[in-house]
């Protein structure tokens, strides 16, 4: 299977992580053993099991917020409701790795591939889980250090992300006709 391209809509923003080579090569022999899988190993525990293992502190980043949730954070004070969204679904990801037609990749281009899909925009619930990012708001760039995740949500600090938030919401608003 082809090597999909990035969707458009993140590229601009994107950070994806590069991991350390005693990293890289644990988890390219985690790859080479869930390739080898027995039947009896689910395609969703494939799935799982590969992600848990490349999960750390840069997993799922946020690299960009749309409109809706920018304007959630800077009135609610908080970014709870929000969603951090893959703009290629994390199964179609799955599927160009692991997938039935799928080729076997080398290291270097597997961890690309892998952390580079792994990035997210911050989108308000009724914007995520549409497998389309078509319905997302016009996306803001996030700093590094900007919106940080906890083990399963992203959380707004208080003396960081609120008065960010804020700010750029302030001059988004300024722009608006």
């Amino acid at each position: 299977m082809p090597k999909t391209a990035l969707p458009s809509i993140l590229k601009q923003f994107n950070r994806p992580y590069e991991v350390d080579e005693e990293t890289a090569d644990f988890l390219f022999a985690m790859y080479l053993l869930l390739r080898k899988a027995p039947k009896s190993m689910s395609n969703h525990a494939k799935k799982r099991t590969f992600e848990n293992a490349a999960d750390s502190a840069h997993a799922w980043r946020v690299v960009c917020i749309s409109e809706k949730a920018l304007k959630h954070i800077a009135e609610n004070k908080s970014a709870a409701g929000l969603r951090r969204a893959h703009a290629m679904p994390r199964e179609e990801r799955f599927q160009q790795i692991f997938g039935e037609d799928a080729r076997e990749w080398g290291r270097g281009e597997l961890l690309s591939f892998f952390f580079e899909h792994d990035t997210c925009a911050l989108v308000t619930g009724k914007e995520n889980n549409q497998h389309t990012t078509e319905q997302w708001s016009k996306l803001y760039p996030v700093e590094e250090g900007i919106l940080c995740k906890g083990s399963f949500a992203v959380y707004a600090r208080k003396t960081i992300d609120v008065p960010w938030a804020e700010k750029l919401w302030e001059k988004v608003q300024s722009k608006s006709p």
